[in-house]
């Protein structure tokens, strides 16, 4: 037992770097499971790209899990699913996702419509999680630009 006790006191310093080491993983793990991934530079500044990355996150994230996977053996029900799709529009979009940046819609450049921008989705067998095609519709105008000369 003294030996034992002997090998914890020569080799405390590197036992304590080891043990903060180790936690500051699991710590990095845990905040890394629960904060969003970075938006691709594109979705930052593109209407099209960030409402398709919104709907893919709200699907994939949220209907999915409390809605979709109930219906799953009901296979009329997905059929119809598939054909007619499901339409999030962009007020849902914005609602449901904590974080998700209204800018990028409204203000800056894009002055999107928050009820006639939306996507579609449509699930495709065999509706796991992420086997879907997505449709987008815009209804955006472009900030004009007031620094032009007047004819």
């Amino acid at each position: 037992m003294e030996g034992f006790n002997e090998i914890i006191e020569e080799n405390k310093t590197k036992i304590i770097v080891i043990a903060v080491v180790l936690i500051l993983a699991i710590v990095m793990s845990i905040v890394n499971m629960f904060i969003p991934k970075a938006s691709n530079s594109k979705s930052a500044t593109d209407p099209k790209a960030a409402i398709e990355e919104l709907g893919t996150m709200y699907y994939e994230k949220l209907y999915y899990d409390r809605r979709v996977k109930k219906f799953i053996k009901d296979s009329d029900y997905m059929e119809k699913l598939s054909e007619k799709g499901i339409r999030f529009n962009l007020r849902d979009l914005l609602s449901g996702i904590e974080g998700a940046k209204v800018e990028i819609f409204y203000g800056g450049e894009n002055y999107c419509n928050f009820v006639s921008t939306y996507v579609t989705i449509y699930p495709i067998s065999p509706y796991k999680k992420d086997n879907y095609r997505m449709e987008t519709t815009m209804d955006c105008l472009k900030k004009q630009n007031s620094d032009k000369e007047n004819d």
